[in-house]
């Protein structure tokens, strides 16, 4: 089995995200609000800047129009302004109220490129997936991954995948886990798999999002950039990693 050497520091803290300021009130359960914690304050931003703002009347619109585009990402999230039934001043935001059968504010469509097929609908409560996929859900396999001659091209895009072992596998941590292919097939590289804590579920069904590389030295003193990932959720499981 090919062995890797890797600094464990930079694996653990590559798939922790620094939390932003504390924004304006809230009533939200907290794992709601922490996927939405960022877009809520910059929510604030945006409402002060409109209220207050001087300026040409184009300038003020474009600002008030960027806070309304805020406050309907958070619908999206599942985060409202409200009570509706609440004076100004008592509200703060609060879980939408969804229609009777709507699934929308609860869930994710995943793109899966073949059009005879009904999209999936994955369950997302407390919108986590929504906060860190605002460019949707790609269905995928690990294989193109692995396959791919760019680590940087998956940075910031988010696929559903079984998090099968495609070769060999080497454990880092309970954490992380790199995935190295021994197929043959040419041009393969490991890949990288993490999530901020707990035991990483090798074999489940997950939301992935591509990350900054995280490099790391072969045992035969090779420089290694593989594509990276960090788990979002479980599918059909109720915690997130």
């Amino acid at each position: 089995m090919r062995r890797v050497l890797v600094s464990i520091g930079a694996l653990a803290t590559a798939f922790v995200a620094c939390p932003p300021a504390t924004p304006r009130a809230q009533d939200l359960p907290p794992d709601v609000f922490s996927a939405a914690h960022a877009l809520i304050g910059r929510e604030q931003e945006l409402n002060d800047k409109c209220r207050g703002a001087i300026g040409s009347e184009s300038a003020i619109d474009a600002i008030c129009a960027a806070r309304d585009q805020a406050i309907t990402d958070l619908a999206k999230r599942n985060v409202c302004w409200g009570p509706d039934d609440a004076i100004e001043a008592d509200k703060h935001w609060v879980l939408c109220k969804a229609p009777p059968g709507s699934l929308s504010a609860h869930a994710v469509v995943v793109t899966n490129g073949d059009a005879t097929m009904p999209p999936e609908q994955i369950p997302d409560p407390g919108g986590m997936i929504q906060a860190n996929c605002p460019g949707g859900v790609t269905e995928a396999t690990l294989m193109p991954f692995m396959q791919a001659p760019d680590p940087y091209a998956f940075k910031g895009k988010c696929y559903a995948t079984s998090l099968n072992a495609l070769g060999q596998s080497q454990w880092i941590n309970e954490s992380t886990i790199i995935l190295i292919p021994t197929l043959p097939i040419p041009n393969t590289t490991p890949i990288v798999i993490g999530q901020a804590q707990g035991h990483l579920q090798l074999g489940a069904r997950a939301v992935i999002a591509g990350i900054d590389p995280v490099p790391y030295q072969s045992a035969l003193g090779a420089q290694v950039t593989p594509p990276s990932f960090r788990v979002v959720r479980y599918i059909n499981q109720s915690s997130t990693p």
